[in-house]
């Protein structure tokens, strides 16, 4: 075995009908597997995603590379490592990670690479889990009406792009984005400043992937 087509391999030998290479094995006798793969699962408990796995034997196993890819996403991404058992030789290990990180909607791919301390690896297989936040948006303002700052009270349910537009009693847009942005799910307090526009009725606008939200509210001098 001289590596020649990778870890574990040979050169490749041609030889005729009948002839007899004894010194050749085949490749049949190689290296010795680093762990053996007995389980790997996970699931999200309402909060996180916890996962876990089992091995056997392990010979020169040095750590484990925790590995997440999203649905929307094209590759996987290394989010954590577990360093191996100092116990090698026992007959099975038993390994956790808690991923606090998967925040949005939809199917995560998680997979484990094993390193060995020379620097090769295998991968364990893929396993899929779903997680479906709450779509819950709602807005509440204050005080209303409101004379120079207009507090405006924004939970989300899951995370998205918000959009935020101010119209005046005929239409007119009139403020563009006074707060706005990425957000993740959560409540969020923004205060709208409104010394700046006329006394008058308004119409506060709050666009997200999950809809649209107006709320009103008159500005008194």
């Amino acid at each position: 075995m001289d590596r020649t087509n990778g870890y574990g391999t040979t050169r490749v030998y041609r030889i005729q009908t009948g002839n007899a290479l004894p010194t050749i094995d085949a490749g049949l006798v190689g290296a010795v597997l680093a762990i053996e793969w007995l389980n790997f699962t996970g699931h999200h408990n309402g909060s996180f995603t916890e996962l876990n796995w089992q091995t056997g034997v392990e010979l020169n196993n040095d750590h484990f590379e925790i590995e997440r890819r999203h649905e929307s996403e094209t590759g996987f991404t290394v989010i954590g490592q577990e360093l191996a058992s100092e116990d090698g030789l026992a007959a099975k290990h038993n390994y956790g990670y808690d991923d606090f990180d998967a925040s949005k909607s939809g199917i995560y791919y998680y997979r484990l690479k094993q390193v060995d301390k020379d620097g090769h690896f295998t991968y364990s297989k893929i396993i899929s889990i779903q997680i479906k936040r709450g779509t819950e948006f709602n807005v509440s303002i204050y005080p209303n009406p409101v004379d120079n700052i207009l507090k405006v009270d924004i939970t989300l349910g899951d995370e998205s792009e918000l959009e935020v537009r101010v119209f005046d009693k005929s239409g007119k847009n009139v403020l563009t984005n006074p707060f706005g942005g990425f957000r993740k799910a959560g409540t969020f307090n923004e205060l709208l400043d409104t010394s700046i526009l006329p006394a008058g009725q308004y119409n506060l606008q709050i666009l997200t992937s999950h809809g649209i939200v107006n709320k009103q509210f008159t500005v008194l001098r």
